[in-house]
């Protein structure tokens, strides 16, 4: 057995342990290894990207792609919030729920990059960060507006009037769900 801990792009801290065979070659131990490495997340990404229905895909995957979205190199990240993206469009039960805790980290630390998707899509995450903040924080409208804020102060000026329509798109999400 070998243990294996990771730390995820959101901080959390994840062990386990896999069994290793050892043959003549060093191939089974470099399968083991590649399957939870950025090269094979990016293959499975790929492979959704280009078609591959998710329920083909161990929830595992599909996890850490989805957690991926949160990674610190842009580029990568770019990738990963289009695969993000195909997911959320077929996404259910439990899968589906953890989409938008994403999203919502997700507006809050990227914004420049958040607030570059369309109209419809904003308009889509304003209603889902909306029911989550709604549903998940003790004082939702006071959270909301720190919220906002924080996603204000760090975001490129040229894109305030895109926060200003998300802003009120998401407390409309929340009034119409009460």
């Amino acid at each position: 057995m070998i243990a294996c801990v990771t730390k995820t792009s959101n901080g959390h801290v994840k062990s386990d342990t896999r069994p290793v065979f050892l043959a003549r070659d060093s191939q089974s131990i470099i399968e083991t290894i590649e399957t939870d490495s950025t090269a094979y997340l990016k293959k499975v990404g790929t492979e959704i990207l280009n078609g591959l229905e998710i329920s083909k895909i161990k929830e595992k995957y599909i996890f850490q792609l989805i957690d991926s979205v949160l990674v610190k190199d842009s580029t990568d990240r770019s990738f990963y919030f289009k695969v993000f993206n195909k997911i959320r469009e077929v996404a259910k039960d439990n899968i589906a729920e953890e989409l938008g805790f994403y999203a919502k980290d997700y507006c809050r630390n990227f914004p420049d990059e958040f607030f570059c998707m369309t109209s419809s899509e904003l308009k889509f995450f304003a209603s889902e960060i909306g029911e989550i903040i709604r549903t998940e924080e003790e004082d939702p409208p006071q959270f909301a507006k720190d919220y906002i804020l924080a996603i204000k102060e760090k975001c490129n000026p040229k894109y305030l009037q895109k926060v200003e329509t998300f802003s009120k798109q998401m407390f409309d999400a929340m009034e119409s769900r009460k």
